[in-house]
C-alpha cells in the first residue's frame, strides 16, 4: 500500500469515527420512575454531540393561567449526580416570561436545550423545582431499553411551619389561590370577584374558581338599606393541596341617604395548618383605584421561594405503572403482587423483602400525590391474608388500616369498618406462569436435608403426575421438578427430592428434630402456604400450643393444635418455642374453632429409613435463643411450596 492510500485511508478511517461518534442518539417515549406534574409528558430525547434536547407536550388541565421553565432548570445524570443547567426553551419560556392559557386543557410543545451529555448515561433526572414537590421534575429517565430497575423506597421527611408566617411570606410559598365565589350566578358581583381574581393574577399566581354557598341577607339601619353576602358553610370542591390558599369575599352594599359605600371582608386559608389572614377595607368604584387598594391592603409583592412551602411527609418509590409491568413480566410475581384498581385510585402491590408496599400510579385529584408515591405499608398478621396497614390519606396523614386478599379482590378496611374495594387488573389470570394455572392443588413442604430431602404429606402429593417446588430461599420465581422417594400412606407422610441439577445445596438446615414430645400447654408456630390462589404466594406464619397429646379420634400419631391452619399449610413443619422440630401439619377440624393437627416428628424416623440413600436427619438448632420474627426470617427459607399436577 502506498503512503498515499494509507494516509487516505487513515482519514477516511478519521472521518468514519467522527460521523460514528457525532450520531445522534435518539430516546422516544422514554420510560421514567416518577414525575411531578401531571400536566407534563416528555415524548422524545436527543442526545447531539453539541447538545441535549427534550421535547415533551404541557397540558393545561385545570387553569386558564399561565406556565413557564425555571431558569435554573437543569439535568442531572443519576450515577455521579453531574447537572447540565439548562441553556434554553420554547414553548415554555424561561421565567419570567410565561406562556398565557386561553382554555382549559390547552396543549403547548416544548422544547428544553441543555449542554452535551455523554451517550454512555443510563439514567438522567430533569429538575425543574425539586424542593417544592410540585415542579416538572422527572425521575430516572431511562436513556437504555434495555435497563433494570431494582425497587426502592426512599423516605422525604417534608416540610412545615413552626408558627404562623405572615401572609406575604406564605403566599411566596403557593403557586395558585383557590377563590370561592357564590353558587349562584344571581349573586355573583362580578366587579368584587372578577377584579379579585384580576389582582391575584397580577400578582403572578394561578387562580382557581371554586363555588361555594353564600348567604345574601337584607339589612335596615334607619333610612338605609344594606345589603350582606357572607360566606355560609363549606366550598363544594375545597382542595386537599397543600399549597394552594383559598379566598373567600365577604361584603355589605349599603343604600340610601348613607353616603358610605362596599365594606369588603377579605380571608385567606391555609388549609394544610388551618391558618387564616383577613383584610378589611372599603370598595373603591373604580377599578385600577380597586386593584390599588387590593395591593396597598395585602400585598403588591409576590416572587415564588421554596423556603415558604409546605412539604408533606411521605414515602416515594421509583416505580410507575409502565416499570411494575415491565418487572412482572421479566420476573414474574406472587399471586397477589400486581395493579389494582378502585373507585379513585389505580395502586400497585410490590414485595420487597418482608414488606409489601402500595404504590400510588394515579387517581387523585389534587398535586399531593405524585406518580410512585407510598400509599401504604403492609405487615403480615397471624391470619393468612389479613394484614395490618400503616395507609396515608388525602393528607398523607398517616392511618391505620386493615387489608384483606381474596379472589383477585382486595378490601381495605378503616377505623370506622368503611370498606374499599380494588380488583386486580394486572397480571391477568391468562398471564400467570403456567404452574400456577395448572397445578391441581398446593401443599406445602419443609426441607429433611442439605442436599434435596423434603418432607410433606402424603395426601399433599398422592395422584400427581407431577411434582414442583417454589419458595426455596424466598424464591417463587424459580421452580424445581421432583419426585416422589418414599410414603406413609397409614401417617400421611410423604418424602420427596428434588431432581433439577441446577439446585444448590445448603450448607446446613437451620433446625433439628426434637427427641421428645411436646407437652400440652406449650407454645408452637407453624409456617406454611395456605390457599395461594387467594391468600398470595408469600409464607405465613400462626402461632398457637399444644392442645392435646392426641389427634382426631384420639390418633396418638398426632398432636391437635391451637394455631389456625387452613388448605395449603398440609405438610407444613409445626416448631416449639426454641425453633425445634416437633410436628408436621396435617389437617384441620372442620367443625370446631382453632382446632388443627400435626403428626408426631418422631414418625419421620421410620420414613427416612425407608429411603435408598442413607440421611442424617438435622441435628443442630441454630434457632434456638432467637425472637420469634427471627426464627421465622431463618426457618422460612427451607419452607417451600409443592405443586401437584
Amino acid at each position: 500500500m502506498t503512503s498515499n492510500s494509507k494516509i487516505v485511508l487513515f482519514f477516511s478511517l478519521f472521518i468514519f469515527s467522527l460521523v460514528f461518534e457525532g450520531k445522534a442518539q435518539i430516546v422516544k417515549n422514554p420510560i421514567y420512575a416518577r414525575k411531578d406534574s401531571r400536566s407534563m409528558q416528555i415524548s422524545e430525547i436527543q442526545i447531539l454531540p453539541d447538545k441535549t434536547i427534550i421535547i415533551g407536550e404541557y397540558t393545561n388541565i385545570e387553569h386558564y393561567g399561565w406556565a413557564n421553565i425555571t431558569n435554573t432548570t437543569f439535568i442531572r445524570d443519576c450515577a455521579t449526580n453531574q447537572k447540565y443547567k439548562i441553556i434554553s426553551s420554547t414553548g415554555l419560556p424561561l421565567s419570567p416570561t410565561k406562556h398565557t392559557f386561553t382554555r382549559q386543557n390547552e396543549v403547548v410543545t416544548f422544547k428544553m436545550i441543555f449542554p452535551a451529555i455523554n451517550n454512555s448515561i443510563k439514567k438522567i433526572d430533569l429538575i425543574e423545582d425539586e424542593s417544592s414537590y410540585d415542579g416538572f421534575n422527572v425521575y430516572e429517565i431511562g436513556l437504555d431499553k434495555n435497563l433494570s430497575r431494582e425497587f426502592v423506597v426512599k423516605e422525604i421527611k417534608g416540610q412545615n411551619f413552626t408558627n404562623k408566617p405572615s401572609f406575604r411570606d406564605r403566599i411566596c410559598g403557593v403557586k395558585e389561590i383557590q377563590i370561592l365565589i357564590p353558587k349562584s350566578p344571581k349573586n355573583i358581583d362580578k366587579y368584587v370577584f372578577g377584579h379579585f381574581q384580576r389582582y391575584i393574577h397580577l400578582l403572578g399566581l394561578k387562580t382557581d374558581i371554586v363555588t361555594a354557598n353564600y348567604e345574601g341577607q337584607d339589612l335596615r339601619m334607619g333610612t338605609v338599606s344594606a345589603y350582606n353576602q357572607r360566606i355560609n358553610d363549606s366550598a363544594e370542591n375545597y382542595t386537599t393541596e397543600a399549597n394552594i390558599l383559598r379566598a373567600a369575599i365577604s361584603y355589605t352594599t349599603y343604600f340610601g341617604n348613607y353616603v358610605g359605600g362596599t365594606d369588603i371582608n377579605i380571608i385567606f386559608v391555609d388549609p394544610t395548618n388551618a391558618y387564616t389572614w383577613e383584610y378589611k377595607m372599603k370598595l373603591p368604584n373604580k377599578a385600577e383605584k380597586y386593584i390599588k387598594e387590593l395591593q396597598n391592603t395585602i400585598c403588591n409583592f409576590y416572587s415564588y421561594n421554596p423556603q415558604y412551602s409546605v412539604i408533606l411527609p411521605s414515602k416515594v418509590s421509583n416505580y410507575n405503572a409502565i416499570i411494575m409491568k415491565d418487572d412482572i413480566a421479566k420476573n414474574g410475581c406472587d399471586l397477589v403482587e400486581g395493579i389494582y384498581k378502585g373507585d379513585y385510585y389505580t395502586i400497585g402491590l410490590k414485595k420487597s423483602k418482608d414488606t409489601y408496599y402500595l404504590i400510588y400510579f394515579e387517581g387523585a385529584d389534587n398535586s399531593n400525590w405524585k406518580e410512585g408515591d407510598i400509599k401504604a405499608s403492609l405487615t403480615a398478621t397471624a391470619t393468612p391474608g389479613l394484614y395490618k396497614a400503616i395507609w396515608f390519606g388525602a393528607w398523607k396523614q398517616k392511618m391505620d388500616m386493615t387489608v384483606i386478599f381474596s379472589e383477585g379482590l382486595m378490601t381495605v378496611i378503616d377505623e370506622n369498618k368503611e370498606k374499599e374495594i380494588y380488583i386486580k387488573t394486572y397480571p391477568t389470570y391468562d398471564m400467570l406462569p403456567k404452574q400456577e394455572q395448572d397445578s391441581k392443588w398446593s401443599g406445602t413442604g419443609f426441607f429433611l436435608t442439605h442436599n434435596g430431602y423434603i418432607v410433606t404429606n402424603q395426601h399433599v402429593i398422592d395422584g400427581a403426575k407431577e411434582l414442583k417446588v417454589i419458595g426455596i430461599n424466598g424464591d417463587y420465581k424459580t421452580n424445581y421438578n421432583a419426585r416422589v422417594e418414599v410414603t406413609d400412606e397409614h401417617n400421611d407422610l410423604a418424602i420427596i427430592k428434588i431432581t433439577d441439577s441446577n439446585f444448590k445445596s445448603f450448607a446446613s438446615l437451620p433446625y433439628a428434630i426434637r427427641k421428645t414430645n411436646a407437652n400440652i400447654g406449650e407454645d408452637c408456630f407453624v409456617l406454611g402456604y395456605p390457599l395461594i390462589s387467594t391468600m398470595g404466594m408469600d409464607i405465613k406464619l400462626t402461632n398457637g400450643i399444644i392442645s392435646a397429646k392426641t389427634g382426631y379420634q384420639g390418633d396418638v400419631s398426632q398432636y391437635q393444635i391451637s394455631a389456625p391452619i387452613q388448605p395449603g399449610n398440609s405438610g407444613g413443619p409445626l416448631f416449639d418455642k426454641n425453633g425445634n422440630l416437633i410436628g408436621i401439619v396435617c389437617a384441620k377440624h372442620t367443625e370446631a374453632e382453632n382446632a388443627g393437627y400435626a403428626i408426631k416428628v418422631s414418625y419421620l424416623n421410620n420414613l427416612a429409613d425407608a429411603l435408598s440413600e442413607s440421611i442424617v436427619l438435622p441435628q443442630n438448632n441454630r434457632l434456638i435463643g432467637k425472637t420469634l420474627p427471627d426464627q421465622v426470617k431463618i426457618a422460612s427459607n427451607y419452607v417451600c411450596v409443592i405443586l401437584a399436577e
